[in-house]
């Protein structure tokens, strides 16, 4: 899209003119929607989430860049996902990547020639596509620490500088916007750690190849081998997801990015969506557990804990370019489902299991029932529960039982909207 909108009036999704917009993309993201069902099954919501990430360029005031990290197994989902999305514009898709990519200091190259290279200039206002971020996260620990400093900064939305012994200070200032897509085969604790000290600036989405059953796995391989061929398959799914964003992009065209109308916006939604917020950053703040001579076991010390601002903002982002792919410049209740998909997916994995378990268990699980959920011994889910208590998502409660009461966790009774009816879809979809 181009970045000049000539000054056009904003959109605000009003008149008669905005109704038989909205008419049309729905139209179109529920052809997207029957496709994905028959050509690509349970990748909709995949996509959708995807899309909220680009469909953030075409908000008004959005200056905060967004990078999502789509996890899933090799030669799974996530290269279907990207395909359908490198065909949008202002799409640019890479696989060597590095963090210094973003800004070079190639000492055979003169430093007139550097800004052809920088990815930095080449991807603002655009959204950039990686298929292998497994490499970049997987490296050692001081230059995984160098790498995520670096990214951290880039994504502040306001350009980066760098040093070096050849080419001096580099780099750009101001305002470079953009979105990231990407995707790693395995989210790893120790990658967690360390960016849940750095804060809250990348998010990820788990796919749900993760979680298949051997009988599932099976199936899904019969299915692919023995109907259209996969390219076939992905060309009408690229072609539908192109037919959506031409709608959306003909409107912006026309009338200059989406206002957005924060009066219309769902109060208790915008309200969940900074719980959730919250809830992220308790999942997946590092735990030290420390082995102490005056108690039985270890002794659990919660790390610095990030603030839930920025991801309160960043969540809230989403939900709004889920709005924006369904025509509406407010948000609602149904946003919320690409907030929770995300917020449960960025978390350390198996706190976020146990979180999930206790929900399912209507708020309340002990040791033995969570360890059963889990398939784990009763120890490490004891340990789950505790981590779950230590950061203040629950209570630590006492459960009759035959010969001695059970450990068990309460929810906290803040978080007691997320077993309310209404709600329940949403965290059980992710």
């Amino acid at each position: 899209m181009p970045e000049d909108l000539g000054g056009c009036q904003k959109m605000t999704l009003d008149n008669s003119e905005d109704i038989q917009y909205r008419q049309k993309l729905v139209e179109e993201v529920s052809k997207l929607q029957e496709i994905i069902e028959k050509n690509l099954p349970d990748m909709f919501g995949i996509l959708m989430a995807c899309l909220s990430v680009k469909a953030q360029m075409l908000i008004e005031g959005i200056n905060l860049p967004f990078f999502l990290v789509l996890v899933g197994r090799a030669s799974g989902s996530k290269t279907t996902i990207l395909g359908c999305l490198e065909i949008l514009p202002d799409s640019i898709k890479t696989y060597n990547i590095t963090s210094k990519s973003f800004v070079s200091h190639i000492a055979n190259v003169k430093q007139e020639d550097l800004k052809e290279i920088d990815l930095l200039p080449r991807i603002k206002n655009k959204m950039l596509i990686t298929p292998e971020l497994g490499t970049m996260f997987s490296t050692r620990e001081d230059k995984l620490l160098e790498t995520l400093g670096i990214l951290t900064t880039i994504l502040d939305g306001k350009g980066y500088r760098s040093e070096s012994g050849v080419h001096g200070s580099r780099g750009y200032d101001g305002d470079y916007y953009f979105t990231w897509i990407g995707a790693i085969p395995k989210l790893s604790d120790h990658l967690l750690k360390i960016l849940g000290n750095l804060g809250p600036k990348i998010y990820f989405l788990r796919l749900n190849d993760e979680n298949l059953t051997d009988e599932e796995e099976e199936q899904k391989i019969l299915d692919a081998i023995t109907g259209k061929k996969y390219a076939v398959r992905l060309a009408e799914v690229q072609q539908q997801t192109k037919a959506v964003w031409d709608v959306l992009e003909s409107y912006i065209k026309q009338h200059g990015k989406i206002k957005w109308d924060t009066q219309k916006d769902d109060i208790e939604t915008v309200q969940k969506i900074v719980s959730s917020a919250a809830i992220l950053s308790k999942l997946r703040v590092p735990i030290h557990y420390e082995k102490h001579p005056s108690e039985k076991g270890f002794v659990m010390e919660v790390e610095s804990r990030e603030l839930p601002t920025r991801a309160a903002t960043l969540l809230l982002y989403i939900a709004k370019g889920h709005a924006v792919l369904h025509g509406r410049n407010y948000v609602v209740e149904d946003d919320l489902g690409v907030v929770l998909d995300v917020a449960l997916s960025s978390a350390f994995k198996k706190r976020a299991r146990a979180f999930r378990a206790l929900l399912e268990n209507k708020g309340e699980i002990n040791t033995q029932e969570l360890a059963d959920k889990m398939n784990v011994a009763k120890q490490t889910a004891l340990n789950q529960i505790k981590e779950l208590v230590v950061v203040g998502l629950g209570e630590f409660i006492h459960q009759p039982g035959r010969t001695k009461p059970f450990d068990a966790i309460q929810l906290n009774k803040r978080l007691h909207w997320l077993l309310e009816d209404k709600y329940k879809k949403y965290w059980k979809r992710s």
